[in-house]
């Protein structure tokens, strides 16, 4: 339904000074989800995430890099604070995580500095958490 996701677009922008980064993360993943490009919404998300990347768990770091490499937007100064955020929390970080992280940095082709190493290091404590489709993902990414 294009004006009702039109609508809900320019209401997040409106809103999304209060927005928690959960929040964020969950609009950006679901207007990928239905390869929605809505670059205003996109642009407002990257700027209110930067300024609460530290409040942001994993899964939220991941599920918002993943968004954007859906979409194809190569937001380097979003995805930066993610992989700077993201190396700080790598030990929280479960199987899903590691491979949508290191999936959604291979797609865009931008680098992540140390986090890719981080990822393999610590994906290979918790390789017996990955399912098939985070398996291959991983190897994927790392294939790039």
């Amino acid at each position: 339904n294009e004006p009702l996701l039109s609508s809900l677009s320019s209401q997040a922008i409106a809103t999304i000074s209060t927005m928690a980064f959960q929040n964020l993360a969950n609009t950006s993943w679901a207007f990928a989800k239905l390869l929605i490009q809505d670059p205003p919404l996109m642009a407002a998300i990257s700027a209110a995430a930067i300024t609460r990347i530290q409040n942001a768990i994993p899964k939220e770091l991941s599920s918002t890099a993943w968004a954007y490499a859906k979409l194809g937007i190569e937001d380097v100064p979003l995805m930066d604070a993610i992989a700077a955020a993201a190396l700080n929390r790598i030990h929280d970080c479960d199987a899903q995580t590691f491979a949508n992280l290191a999936w959604a940095f291979a797609t865009l082709i931008i680098p992540p500095g140390p986090l890719l190493n981080a990822i393999a290091e610590q994906s290979k404590l918790k390789l017996w958490t990955f399912d098939p489709q985070e398996l291959a993902n991983s190897v994927w990414a790392y294939a790039r």
